[in-house]
């Protein structure tokens, strides 16, 4: 989840503003609050524990994929309202 830039809490699930102090939120904030999973780190755990690491690397990925999926609505909502606007 972002922080804001103003007040340093956490965003929220608001599109666009951040719910403590209402300063808008930038894509660039979105952008670099986007996970990432370091596969080859992974693949290397599943190779030593004989393929058991396996099903948390799905479930890591699958939360990553899913957090991910959250900051793309959020960015495309924002981009919405600023051409509505």
């Amino acid at each position: 989840m972002a922080k804001c830039k103003k007040c340093g809490k956490d965003m929220g699930d608001k599109f666009g503003y951040c719910e403590d102090c209402t300063n808008p939120v930038t894509v660039a904030v979105l952008l670099a609050s986007k996970k990432s999973v370091s596969h080859v780190l992974h693949g290397i755990l599943t190779i030593v524990t004989f393929g058991l690491w396996g099903i948390i690397w799905l479930i890591v990925f699958a939360h990553v994929s899913q957090h991910n999926n959250q900051i793309d609505d959020k960015i495309r909502a924002i981009e919405l309202a600023a051409i509505s606007n």
